[in-house]
């Protein structure tokens, strides 16, 4: 039995929503951006061949703890919180799940992908429009188990920050997925 996965399904909106246009457009992300589900450790990488079942179409899974990302720009993704409030004469729930999202990469100095915080802010309007795709109902997991179900009515991309290092080697932006909806109990 399988429960909604916030997290799977905010990874692959990136993948199947990626943008078309621009210096990064194309059908899918660039094959230099690992996607990583940092709930589990698993590391999903562009792989034409890949048939893994348990990664998203044409990307392999790898569960790494320690391993470098040099070379690599990564979209990290962990569920953060989830609040109930209860409502109605039916038992029923709003909730709001937040999905923690970071965007890190080394510039090409340090072996990195990034050419400079510019280049870096492109891959973060890159990854933030495949979001905005699903702002309304967004269908989160719709083959599910029903246990637990949570039907989302809309999300949001919310606190921002931007970090680079003093020397311009790294960049880093965070922000929060908001996804907002109501859960009906038994």
């Amino acid at each position: 039995m399988t429960v909604q996965n916030e997290t799977r399904w905010l990874l692959e909106t990136i993948i199947d929503e990626w943008p078309g246009t621009g210096s990064l457009g194309g059908d899918a992300p660039p094959d230099y951006l690992i996607l990583r589900d940092r709930d589990d450790g698993v590391n999903y990488y562009a792989d034409a061949d890949a048939d893994d079942p348990d990664a998203p179409d044409g990307y392999e899974g790898v569960r790494e703890t320690t391993t470098s990302h040099d070379g690599f720009a990564t979209v990290g993704i962990s569920e953060g919180a989830v609040t109930r409030d209860f409502y109605g004469n039916k038992p029923q729930y709003d909730v709001t799940t937040t999905l923690d999202v970071r965007v890190a990469e080394k510039s090409v100095w340090e072996n990195g992908t990034a050419e400079s915080s510019g280049a870096h802010k492109t891959l973060v309007a890159f990854v933030q429009r495949a979001i905005n795709t699903q702002l309304t109902y967004p269908a989160v997991d719709p083959d599910a188990e029903d246990i637990g179900r949570i039907v989302y009515l809309d999300a949001a991309i919310t606190d921002e920050d931007n970090l680079e290092s003093a020397d311009q080697d790294a960049y880093q932006t965070t922000f929060t997925v908001r996804l907002r909806g109501r859960e009906d109990t038994p």
